[in-house]
């Protein structure tokens, strides 16, 4: 509680240091990030409790099964929505500041019109993928991966409106049917229908809720959109710029797609490789190791669009300040609980069942990596809001690579314990490639050391 206090602090004394051109951006940070913080410690608290409902329910080996197919899902679902949730964000927030309601009614539109159909034809596209691989061999992992494919639509439209709130700078709504709704309601249809129906719940039937409740999520969402629709918006005529935007959105894409695959890649090649219950045992580890960084996620939903704006009107000593102030305020609010699960990991772990401290190893390793990810700042934030998005796909295609062969190489040495390492070092890897990037790209510092000293080159000047 007292990170969180201290969190709020900040943002409030980043507020009152707000001056001139500035102070609406400003302004709009702070509201986002202490309403982004408030939803996010209650929908890391609903996302974990609904990972220990689920291996509760389900056991190791079950819930390794449902881990496998969402982390899938949650790699495809990026090649349906083809980048334009985060082009939504970025152009938005610019064209707000240009007054271009006329590219905002046509670029809203165009978004729906491209995502959609694309969305249906990775179903497809997938479905039919699954089949050919494992009808023979797996009829059962093959039900899971069908009912999982009907996220794919769901999902990608779930994003695009999240995409689109934040563009408008309406952080909480935007977070709030994905972080709080959809886990919500899989928890109490889950329970509901073990204790009230006496169903004995396997990983097909934990998809289904899965399924029901992201579709009661986008629901939520499409309300909050038609909320936040501008008038001047609605009755600008739309202007469009398709070939612009979808070139701008390949990347966006690109870089989303490698940034998921590089932290799911680890779970798909334990599912490959090993049985069922080692990904039971490693996806729990992996969910908690997700709780340290999700201050630095939290503030990074409010930071996107303002990156765009300062960055666009060319303030880059506030934007400097911006940085490098969220980079030591996060630092210090996760290292707390790292720490937590570095030194009592056991105990946590046995929170999802006995079987589950097997990972204290694993989970020790991807604390430590996440700790390192968050201390050289929003890097990929950076990059894709100020348009080096395809500076950033390229290093994180070779942080990918990297990934994929050491989980290859240390998977069969040393299991799970294998996967988070390669886990830890690429991650750790790619994003301090980025973090040297950026100050030849943007003229400013990522990391917690903000221009005092840089490890990779010389430091910038205080302006």
């Amino acid at each position: 509680m007292s990170h969180v206090i201290h969190l709020q602090r900040f943002f409030q004394r980043l507020q009152a240091q707000t001056r001139s051109a500035t102070s609406s951006i400003e302004e709009r940070i702070v509201r986002g990030g202490i309403g982004s913080l408030i939803v996010r410690v209650g929908g890391t608290g609903l996302l974990f409790l609904l990972s220990v409902v689920l291996t509760r329910l389900l056991g190791a080996a079950e819930f390794g099964i449902y881990a496998y197919v969402v982390a899938w899902m949650n790699v495809l679902v990026l090649l349906a929505v083809l980048g334009v949730n985060q082009l939504l964000t970025r152009d938005l927030a610019v064209y707000q500041i240009r007054s271009a309601y006329g590219l905002m009614h046509g670029q809203i539109r165009w978004s729906v019109r491209v995502v959609l159909p694309v969305s249906l034809s990775v179903t497809v596209v997938s479905g039919g993928a699954a089949w050919s691989l494992l009808q023979a061999t797996n009829p059962y992992l093959l039900a899971a991966f069908w009912i999982g494919c009907l996220l794919l639509p769901i999902t990608a439209l779930l994003l695009l409106g999240k995409g689109y709130l934040h563009g408008f700078s309406s952080i909480v709504e935007g977070l709030f049917p994905e972080l709080v709704v959809r886990p919500a309601v899989t928890i109490v249809l889950a329970v509901a229908a073990v204790w009230g129906m006496g169903i004995a719940l396997n990983a097909l039937h934990a998809l289904w809720v899965y399924v029901v409740a992201s579709a009661v999520a986008l629901l939520v969402t499409f309300w909050s959109c038609f909320r936040h629709f501008p008038r001047e918006v609605q009755s600008a005529p739309p202007e469009y710029e398709r070939r612009t935007w979808l070139i701008t959105a390949l990347p966006l894409a690109l870089s989303s797609f490698l940034g998921i695959l590089n932290n799911r890649v680890s779970i798909l090649a334990v599912g490959a490789m090993l049985s069922p219950e080692s990904v039971g045992i490693y996806a729990a580890a992996v969910r908690l190791a997700e709780l340290i960084n999700f201050v630095l996620i939290a503030v990074n939903v409010a930071l996107s669009p303002s990156v765009a704006r300062l960055y666009a009107m060319q303030h880059i000593p506030q934007l400097q300040h911006l940085v490098t102030r969220n980079a030591r305020t996060i630092l210090f609010a996760s290292t707390p609980i790292a720490a937590v699960f570095i030194f009592f990991g056991p105990w946590v772990l046995r929170l999802f069942g006995p079987e589950f401290p097997q990972g204290y190893p694993a989970l020790v390793l991807l604390s430590i990596g996440q700790l390192g990810y968050i201390a050289v700042g929003s890097v990929g934030i950076l990059l894709t809001m100020t348009g080096y998005e395809r500076d950033a796909a390229v290093v994180m295609a070779v942080g990918l690579l990297l990934n994929i062969v050491l989980n290859v190489l240390l998977i069969p040495l040393w299991g799970i314990v294998g996967a988070a390492l390669a886990a830890s070092v690429s991650t750790v890897g790619w994003n301090m490639a980025l973090a040297a990037m950026i100050p030849k790209r943007l003229g400013i510092h990522s990391t917690v050391l903000g221009t005092w000293r840089f490890p990779w080159g010389r430091s910038l000047k205080r302006k």
